[in-house]
């Protein structure tokens, strides 16, 4: 088994995203943004297990301020991802069904996709440059009619990767990714912690 980690001691971890640096972005997670998450990560070591339930995403346009619900991973093979390398892929909901996608799970309000991510990241921070790609389904029509939109100048600060690579394609129940996102749209704002558990229906294998 190949379990990747800059962390196995949440409390040290998930709060850290408190004091990230992800750009100049006034949306920025702040110590409030992660309250909750750092709430979870207390509760979750008292057990042995990792922070999974909470994250705190924002998307902001105007006077809009809405609050996304949970994300959960998949793993991308080598064989058939960009990198040639074990990437992960994070999508985070508004809306529609709790548990890990199918296809008949119902419509989520917005979307968001976080792709380019390396099973391996290293702490710190990923950019565009570097491969990482932000978009947005607003199925809803929330604040735009356009089918996607698509993130500039994105920054996730990685905090905690736990990975099973070799758990594939089975679910990793112990299986998390943590960051701090910072992602500004054609006319809106992504912004805050992200923490997802793996869904196996997001891996991609061949």
């Amino acid at each position: 088994m190949l379990v990747l980690s800059c962390s196995t001691e949440v409390p040290d971890a998930v709060p850290d995203l408190a004091t990230a640096d992800v750009g100049d972005s006034p949306d920025a997670a702040s110590p409030e943004d992660v309250s909750a998450v750092a709430d979870i990560a207390d509760t979750a070591a008292a057990a042995d297990l990792p922070a999974t339930s909470e994250f705190s995403l924002r998307l902001q346009s105007g006077a809009t301020d809405v609050a996304f619900d949970h994300a959960r991973y998949g793993l991308t093979a080598p064989a058939v991802s960009t990198s040639g390398q074990w990437e992960i892929y994070v999508e985070a909901y508004r809306g529609g069904a709790a548990g890990c996608p199918t296809a008949t799970s119902p419509t989520p309000d917005q979307t968001v996709i976080i792709s380019g991510l390396l099973a391996d990241q290293a702490p710190g921070v990923v950019e565009e440059g570097d491969g990482l790609s932000v978009v947005m389904f607003d199925f809803e029509g929330l604040i735009t009619t356009e089918p996607i939109l698509r993130a500039t100048a994105e920054a996730a600060t990685i905090d905690t990767i736990v990975v099973c690579t070799d758990c594939v394609p089975d679910e990793d129940p112990n299986g998390y990714v943590a960051f701090a996102l910072a992602a500004p749209l054609d006319s809106a704002d992504l912004s805050g912690v992200v923490v997802a558990t793996h869904c196996p229906s997001l891996d991609t294998l061949q």
